[in-house]
């Protein structure tokens, strides 16, 4: 499996995990290959945006820091329990992030 394909993984988890977390239901996954990266589309049925919401979005928007990307997917997969959206904001380097009319949306974009 190339690195690519393990932070893609690892990104998926995490973002399915925040949607399990908070009892997002009716869950739908998009996962599109552009040759220069994935786009990662994740949606859902939720009757509450998460407690958490704005620093989710905040942190999945603050931006990409490609310098610390080995060392940030090495802390996601250590699984600490701890807050990772921070972790995994760094690892994106496009997000957008909504609740409307009681739809979370998540759309990350990956470079290779």
């Amino acid at each position: 499996m190339n690195g690519a394909t393990q932070k893609v993984k690892r990104i998926l988890a995490e973002l399915l995990g925040y949607f399990l977390d908070n009892e997002v239901l009716d869950i739908h996954l998009r996962l599109t290959p552009d040759g220069g990266g994935h786009l990662i589309e994740v949606s859902g049925s939720a009757l509450h945006a998460p407690a958490d919401f704005d620093t989710f979005r905040r942190a999945l928007t603050d931006g990409v820091q490609p310098e610390m990307e080995s060392y940030y997917l090495e802390l996601l997969d250590m699984g600490s329990g701890r807050d990772n959206h921070y972790l995994l904001g760094a690892m994106v380097d496009r997000a957008d992030v909504e609740y409307t009319a009681g739809v979370l949306r998540v759309s990350v974009y990956i470079k290779d």
